[in-house]
């Protein structure tokens, strides 16, 4: 036990307890748990559409990508052969029997105008009957320089489609791949009626680095600007579930997802997808002996008896569910928590497709929420294309896995104590203490402990975090407790002072902050909430915003907003300060400047960066610059509007290793300027 204390100490190492809080909830609905998701069986396909075409491009082997219910509720439309990128109908027969081709494999016309960069790399990734009309997906195979545009094509049936469109603001890598459907309980909740997302593509950084869904309506595409929100996933600047060359439970290089379902009557998302159980980069070979040596090209040779292509192999590997408490997703839709926050309450192996003998792959799913019924293609390589059935049933598990029950803390002379129970069922072969520095997060770590232990003390220090306990079972499944969140300080800490006196100052489109009170060593941060009533945090709830006692925000559409502040310091997070109302909109008759260009960035020693830009000399005169940075093209996740000298230049020291997307505006007091180029920053 003193061993396991120290591994504790180690990665726990700014514990500090307090209370434990959660987000508002959605229905109270049983959790889907492994026993709950039934094998049916499989039926085959025919090994062409039977229009007479003896291309690859009309054959329905190596094909069963974008994967979606038909509106019939009677077929599938099924993703033809991998080198044409065409969608076909079939029919949905009994179990064993074989389908017939309703639609023949047909072409999608602007499937290229994704990517105008590489018009001809591009991949089905789902398909979504809705309202009378088709939505399908597609996504660029190989998008190296991260220049895809758009995601979402739809009409009245395949040879009608029109597009592509972009969904949201995000990478299109994010969301080009399977969709679902909301049940009707949950969305207003999550903010929309149905579901898409993708993980996990070649180049990984435009994509996610584990399961990816955002929320969306899909009447919108085709009819206007087409609203997204996230609210689960994992961008290159937030790796919690895993690195591109780790190994563990939720995401590996290797890691593939096939689709989405949310039953209806459950508060579960779930994904299905194939996990790789190793991780080895090269060429793959079938001699054991050989893995991790180097080849006669020169190159790594990793053991992988199913794929013999040079990348990413994790052999072997599992089909496998992802499974999400729905409660979490609201959360993230409310401002409480974060989409890469999120971490699965659940993951099990499915090994009904491939007998558990490490040959799983998969090519897409589909969920048809009249029927509960899940259907999977996996890649077996043979002629007969095999559409695999699964039924998520309604007895919700009459003996669940279950985690660690009374997981609580208590505040001992020095540490913090960790108690609980053990899971009502028996079957657990050992517990992971898991904590993060945000909820469902593990990037603090995971200590292992013994399925004998009911206690666990660890030395207190400062910080905020979140801390759960899960049961581990030799299926792959990883059951929960509680979550606590862990607020306060050292022994001896004072309370972090609360901002005060805060005030705001509207200039056309952005709003000045200045506030009081929150300032020295007893603060190492302010956060910034706010929301669209008073009180809520729905438009934003933790950003750090610096202790300088002023901020100026971004752009802001117009509108209301009720604003509030939070001081971060050893003694944990303050109370709220007093909240401002704010109504953003132009002066009348003032325009705004034109943007600024010729954006221009250096790295120079101690890693600091120095910015110039030109601001135009024509149209109404400039009195603020406001900076914007993301982890990503566009975004601004990162600085979301800080006011920069107006000099046409900014320098900033010890700039923390990473990449950054870099942007300004130009201000006055009838609003905020266009942005100006934006600049990918490098600091080593």
């Amino acid at each position: 036990m003193r061993r396991l204390a120290s591994l504790a100490v180690s990665i726990f190492l700014l514990l500090s307890g307090g209370e434990q809080t959660s987000a508002q909830s959605g229905p109270s609905q049983h959790l889907v748990q492994a026993g709950n998701v039934v094998y049916l069986g499989k039926f085959f396909l025919p090994s062409d559409d039977g229009s007479g075409n003896p291309s690859a491009g009309f054959s329905l082997t190596f094909g069963g990508f974008a994967l979606g219910i038909g509106p019939d509720g009677q077929s599938l439309y099924y993703g033809c052969h991998d080198q044409g990128s065409r969608l076909a109908r079939v029919t949905i027969p009994p179990i064993g029997g074989v389908a017939s081709v309703v639609e023949p494999c047909g072409r999608i016309a602007s499937l290229g105008a994704i990517n105008p960069v590489d018009p001809n790399g591009q991949k089905l990734g789902g398909s979504l009957s809705w309202n009378g009309r088709l939505v399908v997906s597609g996504y660029s195979f190989y998008d190296g320089g991260n220049t895809a545009v758009a995601t979402h094509f739809v009409g009245s049936d395949t040879s009608s489609l029109g597009g592509p469109y972009r969904v949201g603001a995000d990478f299109p890598g994010m969301v080009a791949g399977y969709m679902g459907v909301v049940p009707l309980e949950w969305r207003a909740l999550l903010g929309g009626p149905a579901l898409t997302g993708q993980c996990c593509l070649s180049i990984i950084s435009r994509s996610s680095y584990g399961p990816s869904v955002s929320v969306f309506d899909p009447d919108q595409v085709g009819a206007g600007a087409i609203a997204s929100r996230m609210l689960i996933g994992y961008p290159d600047a937030h790796q919690t579930l895993g690195r591109y060359d780790a190994v563990g439970p939720y995401y590996t290089g290797a890691t593939r997802l096939g689709g989405v379902a949310f039953p209806a009557g459950t508060r579960s998302v779930l994904f299905v997808g194939r996990h790789g159980t190793t991780f080895c980069y090269g060429e793959g070979t079938n001699n054991p002996a050989l893995h991790n040596t180097t080849g006669q090209n020169g190159g790594n040779l990793c053991y992988d008896p199913t794929d013999p292509n040079k990348g990413t192999h994790g052999y072997p590997y599992r089909h496998q569910v992802w499974a999400y408490d729905a409660n979490d997703l609201v959360a993230v839709r409310q401002g409480v928590k974060q989409p890469w926050d999120l971490v699965p309450y659940a993951t099990w192996p499915l090994t009904d497709m491939d007998g558990g003998n490490g040959t799983a792959s998969i090519r897409s799913a589909t969920y048809d929420p009249a029927t509960r019924r899940w259907y999977v293609v996996q890649d077996t390589g043979a002629a007969r294309p095999e559409v695999h059935v699964y039924e998520i049933t309604n007895a919700l598990l009459q003996s669940p896995r279950l985690g660690p029950q009374n997981f609580s803390v208590r505040n001992d002379p020095g540490a913090w104590t960790f108690s609980w129970l053990p899971p009502p069922q028996s079957g657990w072969t050992s517990y992971s203490l898991e904590g993060g520095w945000s909820s469902g997060a593990t990037d603090i770590g995971a200590v292992p402990l013994p399925a004998t232990a009911s206690s666990i003390s660890i030395p207190q220090a400062a910080g905020t975090f979140f801390v759960r306990l899960r049961a581990l079972y030799p299926d792959g499944v990883h059951a929960g407790s509680s979550e606590l969140k862990l607020s306060g300080g050292a022994i001896g800490a004072p309370p972090t002072p609360t901002p005060t006196n805060l005030s705001a100052v509207t200039t056309g489109a952005t709003v000045v902050l200045t506030w009081q009170g929150a300032v020295g060593t007893a603060v190492s941060d302010v956060v910034i909430e706010a929301g669209t009533t008073s009180g809520l945090s729905d438009i934003v709830a933790g950003l750090s915003i610096g202790r300088s006692g002023s901020f100026m925000t971004p752009v802001l559409p117009s509108g209301t907003y009720y604003i509030r502040l939070r001081a971060v310091g050893p003694g944990g997070t303050s109370t709220a300060s007093n909240e401002v109302n704010v109504v953003v909109g132009s002066v009348q008759g003032v325009s705004p400047p034109e943007a600024p260009f010729n954006l221009r960035v250096s790295v120079g020693a101690g890693r600091t960066v120095s910015l110039n830009w030109w601001t135009s000399d024509h149209g109404p005169a400039a009195d603020a610059i406001v900076l914007e940075a993301g982890s990503r093209p566009g975004a601004a996740d990162l600085i979301a509007g800080v006011a920069l000298p107006f000099d046409e230049q900014a320098t900033f020291g010890g700039v923390p290793p990473g990449v950054y997307y870099v942007r300004v505006r130009a201000a006055n007091g009838g609003g905020v300027s266009p942005v100006s180029n934006e600049i990918r920053l490098v600091v080593p």
